[in-house]
């Protein structure tokens, strides 16, 4: 099992400007413009209970502390599930879940802190914003393989990032930014619940430590301010621009501007398989797998491992669907590597795809799973 918690002090409010509640409202009635997959809600669900909190052996965990009581917001993309397990295999057969808790999960991880970590005298109020939570079964590029092929071993993935405040009398003092990667060779639906159990101690843990120091000198917000500030993701143009500019995308700055920048390309397919080809001022075109991605003026399409995934939107969040892992992956990104020494990939239909997105990309390749990706509205990579 490997566990890497990387918890980030921020102060990264003075760095921001903060947007307008209208713009914010705008971004929540956009126009979905990709076609879609079947949705993430008609897959099965699977409930991912947190261990430990109706084990009546487990004590509160806080003799003493800084805070009485946490409060936890929402403002992740999607706050209708906390993941997708996209477990494929080769008999053609898929078992696509989507994962939830019981409850809406700022109830269910309220509920879990309130348990363990509060100490009634203590001074304070606690209150998280969930800005990422995502379950998932390991969905590794071909340059992570490359670059560390131990991950073949692991089993899921837990990705954590929430921002921590510090409360009284209204005033809200933040403390840290809790941004952590959970990797593990256990795979289960039971221990995703104990992982993430681990890092919701773990968060705990380093925001009590924190309060002390962070409460006399920090700076203080507002309610508003936390909410206007997490909403911000959500203003750029992509989510309220009424149509899409055509174009590759050089950069998820320019997806996210809805601003491509490059105009001189063409898309060619290689058995249902899209690939990105740039013009030279010649006239010659090379293949290219650096672009972050492309738009037809209709749907996007996302690069990864050389090729072009579709992409779409649901609510908030941006999805794609890609290879999870490719078996050859000491070989080169390319079409022709893309394209050889793979036998076809069986059962694509059973995998919640429409029967656009299954001739469209990927019938001629080798997989051990075809994955559900989200895209990291901060970053723009995937998870």
């Amino acid at each position: 099992m490997k566990k890497a918690l990387t918890p980030v002090l921020f102060l990264f409010f003075l760095l921001f400007r903060l947007p307008s509640q209208a713009q914010s409202r705008a971004a929540e009635t956009r126009k979905s413009h990709s076609p879609a997959p079947t949705p993430l809600s008609a897959y099965r669900a699977v409930t991912i209970q947190l261990q430990g909190i109706k084990d009546q052996r487990i004590q509160q965990i806080m003799k003493s502390g800084f805070f009485s009581h946490f409060d936890v917001i929402d403002e992740r993309p999607d706050t209708s599930r906390i993941g997708i397990h996209a477990d494929t295999y080769r008999s053609g057969n898929s078992h696509n879940r989507q994962l939830v808790f019981a409850r809406p999960a700022a109830e269910e991880i309220a509920n879990y802190l309130n348990t363990r970590f509060t100490h009634p005298e203590a001074p304070c109020t606690a209150l998280v914003v969930l800005r990422l939570l995502w379950l998932t079964d390991p969905n590794y590029s071909r340059d992570d393989m490359l670059k560390d092929p131990e991950r073949r071993l692991d089993k899921s993935k837990i990705r954590l990032r929430a921002e921590i405040y510090a409360v009284k009398d209204n005033v809200y003092v933040p403390l840290l930014r809790y941004d952590s990667l959970f990797t593990s060779t256990a795979g289960s639906y039971r221990q995703y619940g104990m992982h993430l159990a681990d890092l919701l101690d773990d968060l705990a843990d380093s925001s009590t430590a924190e309060a002390g120091k962070k409460w006399v000198g920090g700076r203080r917000l507002t309610l508003e301010d936390i909410r206007h500030f997490n909403q911000a993701r959500f203003e750029a143009a992509i989510f309220r621009a009424p149509s899409l500019m055509p174009g590759v995308y050089r950069s998820f700055s320019e997806f996210r501007n809805n601003n491509p920048s490059i105009t001189s390309f063409e898309i060619k397919k290689d058995k249902n398989i899209l690939f990105l080809y740039l013009k030279e001022a010649g006239g010659q075109s090379y293949y290219s797998h650096n672009a972050w991605g492309y738009c037809d003026g209709q749907n996007v399409f996302v690069m990864k491992d050389g090729m072009l995934n579709p992409a779409w939107n649901e609510g908030k969040a941006w999805y794609l669907m890609g290879l999870a892992r490719i078996e050859d992956a000491s070989s080169p990104p390319g079409p022709a590597a893309a394209l050889t020494n793979m036998s076809p990939a069986a059962g694509i239909a059973g995998m919640g795809a429409s029967a656009q997105f299954n001739n469209m990309i990927y019938n001629a390749l080798n997989f051990d799973q075809v994955h559900v990706f989200a895209i990291d509205l901060e970053t723009g990579g995937f998870y």
